[in-house]
């Protein structure tokens, strides 16, 4: 199962991103977490089948309606094999 970190750049906070986030992961049935960064962006860890995964970034492109997505930056990382839903995190 792969697991990525996206780091998501532009207008992207104060916008909806981290619940148009968790709207997308239940869609593709994901896991993981969304947190707000202290530098503006929003930082993403998810997890699912690849398909899942990819129509995941593919959203996470356009964002929420209000959203003006700069850039998205993608890591592939460890898999959690503990984590079984997608949360905020703070």
């Amino acid at each position: 199962m792969p697991r990525v970190r996206l780091r998501i750049r532009g207008k992207v906070q104060g916008v909806g991103f981290r619940h148009f986030a968790i709207t997308n992961a239940e869609k593709y049935g994901l896991v993981g977490h969304a947190r707000n960064r202290i530098d503006g962006s929003v930082e993403i860890e998810i997890q699912g089948d690849k398909l899942g995964v990819q129509g995941f970034i593919g959203a996470m492109h356009i964002g929420p309606r209000h959203a003006e997505v700069d850039s998205v930056e993608i890591t592939e990382i460890e898999e959690n094999p503990y984590e079984k839903t997608f949360r905020v995190t703070f």
